[in-house]
Parts: structure tokens; C-alpha cells; sequence
């Protein structure tokens, strides 16, 4: 009976024993749990986090690149704006030119028309040397060569002259000239001098500038109409 006891109490003692260890076995088991949990949790946290910054940030580089588009349109429209003022502004000066132009025509054919001119041909024989040289009629005013010779410079720059980049408008071109020199030699030719100055807009560099040239120019009055020929830059 007394060894009966004694078995009971110690598969007691084990059975208590056994316990005690599930008992720390489970403890830890849940403190890994737990700590599995905690690392999770800051992970979801974190990826959280991130999500918002990147979300934010996407946000932020939404609204910028709107307003630099807006800026761009804007900067585009203001382009649009100046060149379809530019082609107005343009328009009126080759009417204003072409208006000019008839007009000298007119005037030259009147001045032609009053007998200031005389054909070559019908011209009185030249006096001997010793004798005074006859009066020479006439011809047309330092203006009328002047605006002849204005008349080309403008047309060049405006139209052929190309200062930077092959992609540029004229904005405004203005022509100084120096006094008619008639040439030695050469009756009824002018020499005129003068220099160009050129407002311009280059669209390739989306830029505006100036430029200064000096020309001379050949002036002809024989056979009644004025023309230009030997234009060249200086």
C-alpha cells in the first residue's frame, strides 16, 4: 500500500511537472506570436506610410505638371497673339509699300509726260568744246532717288534679309540713308549709302533681336523710271 502512494505521488509529481513545462512551452509560443504580430503591424504600418507619401507625392507632381502646362498654353497663346499681329502689322506695310509704289509710278510718268525727259536719240548734237554746254533737262528730285533707294533697302531686309536662324519675321525695319552722289561718268546714276536697322523675331529660339547692317545701292534715272540695281551689304 505505502509503495502504491509513493507511485501516485511521484506520477503526480511528473504530471505537475509536465504541466509546468506546457505551460512555458505555450508562454513562449505566445510571445513569438506576439512579436510576429508586433513586426507585421509595423509593417502594414509602414507600407501605409509609404502608400500616403507616394500618393502625396503623385499628387504634388499632378499639379505642377497641370501648371506648367497651363504656363506653356498661355506662353503659346501669347506667341499666337504676336504673330497674327505681326502678319497684320505686315500685311498693312506691303499695302502701305505697294500704294507707294504706284505713286512713284504715277509721279515718274507725269514728269515723263511733261517733256522733262528727252529719249537719247532726239537729244540736240553736243556743242563743240569751246563752246558753253547746254542746259541738261531736269531729272527726278534727290527725294525720288532717295525714296527709290529706301524702297529697295526695305524690301531687303524685310523680305530677303535673314539675321540669326533661317526661322525669323521682320518686326520693324528702319532705313537711314546719306546724300545721292551722282556717279563720275555715268549720267543719270546715283550712289546711295545708308545703313539698316531690323527688329526681328527668331521662333526657333523663341527670341527677339536686332541687327544693324550698312548697303549701298545703285540708283538709275535714264529712261524716265527709277530702278535700283547693285544692292550690296557693307
Amino acid at each position: 500500500m505505502k509503495t502504491l502512494k509513493i507511485t501516485l505521488l511521484a506520477l503526480a509529481c511528473a504530471l505537475i511537472a509536465a504541466t509546468g513545462a506546457l505551460h512555458r512551452y505555450l508562454y513562449l509560443q505566445v510571445r513569438v506570436l506576439q512579436s510576429d504580430l508586433a513586426a507585421e503591424r509595423t509593417c502594414a504600418e509602414n507600407f501605409c506610410r509609404i502608400t500616403e507619401q507616394l500618393l502625396a507625392d503623385s499628387q504634388a507632381t499632378r499639379e505642377k505638371t497641370e501648371k506648367l502646362m497651363a504656363e506653356q498654353n498661355e506662353h503659346y497663346n501669347k506667341l499666337a497673339k504676336l504673330a497674327r499681329e505681326m502678319a497684320a502689322e505686315l500685311g498693312q506695310r506691303d499695302r502701305l509699300a505697294a500704294q507707294k509704289a504706284e505713286d512713284d509710278r504715277i509721279a515718274s510718268a507725269a514728269y515723263v509726260t511733261r517733256g522733262n525727259y528727252q529719249p537719247a536719240d532726239s537729244r540736240p548734237a553736243p556743242a563743240p568744246r569751246y563752246s558753253p554746254a547746254p542746259a541738261l533737262p531736269a531729272g527726278p528730285s534727290m527725294d525720288a532717288i532717295r525714296a527709290a533707294a529706301e524702297r529697295r533697302a526695305d524690301t531687303y531686309f524685310r523680305y530677303d534679309y535673314r539675321p540669326g536662324s533661317s526661322a525669323t519675321l521682320s518686326i520693324d525695319v528702319r532705313i537711314d540713308l546719306e546724300e545721292p552722289e551722282p556717279m563720275p561718268g555715268w549720267p543719270g546714276q546715283y550712289h546711295v549709302r545708308g545703313i539698316g536697322r531690323l527688329s526681328f523675331f527668331d521662333s526657333k529660339g523663341i527670341s527677339f533681336g536686332n541687327a544693324t547692317e550698312k548697303f549701298e545701292v545703285t540708283v538709275i534715272t535714264a529712261g524716265g523710271a527709277l530702278r535700283t540695281e547693285h544692292f550690296t551689304l557693307k
